[in-house]
């Protein structure tokens, strides 16, 4: 592992973390303001005030391992290279709007899975969209702190990586 690669990872967990935080405050905040005792839209403000206890159910779920895996993709006809984090949950900032984590499930999730370094496409709901993936990671995070990253270019149905894993099995 290099020594800058690692502390950068290690500053994203941490920014990433401090935005977890963040939004676990400004939940608890709109949970307190949202009284019980509704007058008008009783249906709406209850489910709001349920998606506001989901949301904060689902941060502290997440917080200690906020993400595990990382790709870097570049669409084709883009100058833009994104860095996607890879988590159980999609986490917006909210003051960018931009992506801080992506479902594991999200259709550009593929390409961590199924994808190798250098062209590569998923499917989504505006059809196939093309690229080039410039780099695959996965992290190993404990409590909040990156103890390790590993770059890896193999997909999830690789036959050695298969081989591999089910001899840990036994």
């Amino acid at each position: 592992m290099e020594k800058s690669i690692f502390d950068y990872e290690s500053s994203k967990l941490n920014y990433v973390i401090k935005k977890l935080d963040d939004e676990d405050k400004e939940l608890k905040l709109r949970q307190q303001n949202n009284s019980t005792n509704y007058e008008k839209d009783d249906y709406v403000r209850a489910h709001l005030l349920y998606l506001i206890l989901k949301r904060l159910q689902d941060i502290k779920l997440i917080k200690e391992k906020p993400y595990f895996a990382r790709i870097d993709f570049k669409e084709n006809n883009s100058n833009i290279i994104e860095n996607l984090y890879i988590g159980k949950l999609s986490i917006l900032d909210y003051e960018t709007k931009k992506p801080l984590i992506v479902d594991w499930r999200a259709p550009i999730a593929n390409l961590y899975y199924e994808g190798r370094i250098g062209k590569a496409s998923y499917n989504s709901l505006e059809g196939e969209i093309s690229g080039e993936i410039s780099l695959k990671r996965q992290f190993f995070i404990e409590q909040g702190i990156l103890k390790k990253y590993v770059d890896i270019d193999v997909t999830t149905n690789d036959s050695l990586l298969q081989a591999t894993l089910e001899r840990k099995k036994c």
